[in-house]
């Protein structure tokens, strides 16, 4: 079998702490040079507060005494996750009521699931899937409710969001009320192909507040996290942490998840998050050993072993992870070109292969342009024309020399 040893990734000081802190491992002090302000905003950003406050409670009262303003942060933070419990319980019911079939995704349900407590996971937002044809029914629903349409910049005009929605990116409509956002998605995903008809035969029914709540079966759920983690590049450790909570469970059938992601076309992120919760220091993720493939660690190596008939699976899961390494060790704008390579990697529902598509698919508006470059629906037509000349200028020297300040 061919096998390939990679060494286990690096992460800033930063990240180690807190993925040290919210996997309850040893390492439990804020460094020096680390200020409580830039912590606990490192905690917010990678969403990780809850698992943090969790566990900085279990301290003896002595050493919780530099987290007090953290604590603070997660206790208003609880109040939240209750309101936004009781909205989701409301949100349901009067769905079903209506008529409509709705899904809800990520959110509180997956914190009771994972942790067993809504308040261990922080959601900005509600995530409600519906059939594209109770879209607007749905809509109307929330309307009736009280919550009002924020209109994105980016869709803002019937032509943009037509073209997006061809264009295969995760469309949705954003409602807000009170201190409390939903988001109805009509797509699960454009990584891969799932009619909502044939999620919805599938689907859990769970309790939340005395509601019936309807989920995702525990399958079509962790394809969808790991699709979702994967396509943002991972780039909130949560992501990981709750992956690794699910995928490491003791009844998780990798074997069976596999199949599934192969019938989809997506088993190289499967790959990808394996080895990645292998690879990266704060996890205690167990070997991997399925008839095809093994996964063992081997010090500050992990060891891969796999079928031939993967081979070309595997490679493609090995450039993804030297792609998305200098993503988890990158910040703000420093992440850009990096991101849009490893971006180019990853499956896409009808991704363009050949050479004219190619060329195609880069003259083709990003969500960037259409901020960057305002023009009216009658004139769109100039973002094909704005956008090749406009990477050509940033590839050229004038435009570095600009950005570094120089003349």
């Amino acid at each position: 079998m061919p096998q390939k040893t990679i060494d286990c990734f690096s992460l800033p000081m930063e990240k180690q702490v807190l993925l040290s802190l919210a996997m309850g491992n040893e390492k439990r002090t804020i460094p020096d040079g680390l200020s409580q302000e830039r912590f606990l905003a490192l905690s917010k950003k990678e969403r990780l507060l809850p698992l943090i406050a969790a566990r900085i409670r279990r301290l003896p009262m002595a050493e919780q005494t530099p987290f007090q303003q953290l604590l603070a942060e997660q206790s208003s933070a609880r109040l939240h996750a209750v309101e936004q419990m009781r909205i989701l319980a409301f949100l349901m019911r009067d769905f079903a009521r209506s008529g409509i079939q709705a899904l809800s995704l990520k959110g509180p349900m997956l914190a009771i699931s994972l942790y067993g407590d809504p308040a261990m996971r922080y959601s900005r937002d509600l995530d409600i899937l519906v059939d594209e044809r109770d879209l607007q029914n749905a809509c109307a629903r929330l309307e009736a409710m009280g919550f009002t349409e924020v209109v994105d910049k980016f869709h803002k005009t019937p032509k943009r969001r037509a073209v997006q929605e061809r264009g295969g990116e995760e469309m949705h409509r954003v409602y807000i009320r009170g201190g409390i956002c939903v988001e109805l998605h009509w797509r699960l995903t454009f990584r891969y192909h799932q009619t909502f008809s044939s999620l919805w035969e599938r689907h859990t029914v769970r309790k939340l507040l005395g509601e019936d709540v309807y989920c995702l079966n525990p399958t079509d759920e962790l394809i969808y996290l790991i699709c979702h983690g994967a396509g943002h590049g991972f780039s909130r450790l949560r992501w990981l942490v709750d992956l690794y909570e699910r995928l490491g469970a003791a009844d998780t059938d990798l074997q069976t998840l596999y199949d599934r992601m192969a019938e989809l076309k997506v088993e190289s992120l499967l790959l990808e998050t394996l080895m990645l919760l292998k690879l990266l220091p704060g996890f205690r993720f167990p070997d991997v050993k399925l008839p095809r493939f093994s996964m063992t660690g081997d010090g500050g190596q992990l060891v891969v072993c796999y079928d031939a008939s993967l081979r070309a699976c595997f490679r493609h899961s090995f450039r993804m992870l030297r792609a998305l390494h200098p993503l988890l060790l990158m910040e703000g704008e420093a992440r850009g070109m990096a991101e849009r390579k490893y971006l180019r990697l990853l499956p896409t529902i009808n991704k363009k292969k050949t050479p004219l598509g190619n060329l195609w698919a880069l003259m083709q508006p990003c969500a960037a342009d259409l901020e960057r470059f305002d023009f009216p629906d009658r004139l769109y037509f100039l973002y094909y024309i704005v956008r090749p000349v406009y990477k050509l200028w940033r590839m050229s020297p004038f435009y570095r020399r600009g950005q570094d300040g120089t003349k």
